[in-house]
């Protein structure tokens, strides 16, 4: 569940070397048809995030996707992507419906550790919890996803 997801994400960030770098994609389409937000139950760990990312001069860069340019006028979106401003080095967004990139590069949330070159993805329910919480450890796996992550960045744009 949810729980055992961010407390390995929470190691992994824990263990980065000083000034390493995390890239991640996050899926929020599924937060925003949910309008869950909120309810996710993970701002705790967002918090432990922003000290730990302070801290150890960690650099984060996050692509989000969302449905389209219009979601970005919700309210409960915007204090979403502003409270990651705090700490991340940039934030890139991908619209679902302007994308040319297929849905399976799409389906999954990944969070990728440049230093300990694994990756930690997820999927979404329909509620916006965690579901299919994976670490991959294999170097023909980081290279799979660094390759795709790549490929998603190339059509994401910076939040201004």
């Amino acid at each position: 569940g949810n729980a055992g997801y961010f407390q390995k994400a929470m190691e992994l960030i824990s263990q980065a070397a000083k000034g390493s770098h995390i890239k991640v994609f996050v899926k929020l389409s599924p937060l925003e048809r949910a309008r869950a937000l909120e309810q996710t139950g993970i701002d705790a760990f967002y918090d432990e995030v922003k000290k730990v990312v302070s801290k150890r001069k960690l650099r984060v860069e996050y692509i989000f996707l969302v449905r389209y340019r219009k979601s970005l006028q919700d309210r409960a979106v915007q204090e979403h992507l502003n409270d990651y401003k705090s700490f991340t080095r940039a934030i890139r967004l991908v619209y679902e419906y302007e994308t040319n990139l297929v849905p399976t590069d799409l389906s999954l949330s990944m969070g990728l550790f440049t230093d300990q070159q694994v990756v930690l993805t997820n999927d979404r329910d329909f509620k916006g919890g965690v579901s299919n919480g994976t670490l991959w450890i294999h170097k023909r796996d980081y290279d799979r996803f660094i390759s795709l992550y790549k490929r998603i960045r190339l059509t994401s744009e910076l939040l201004k």
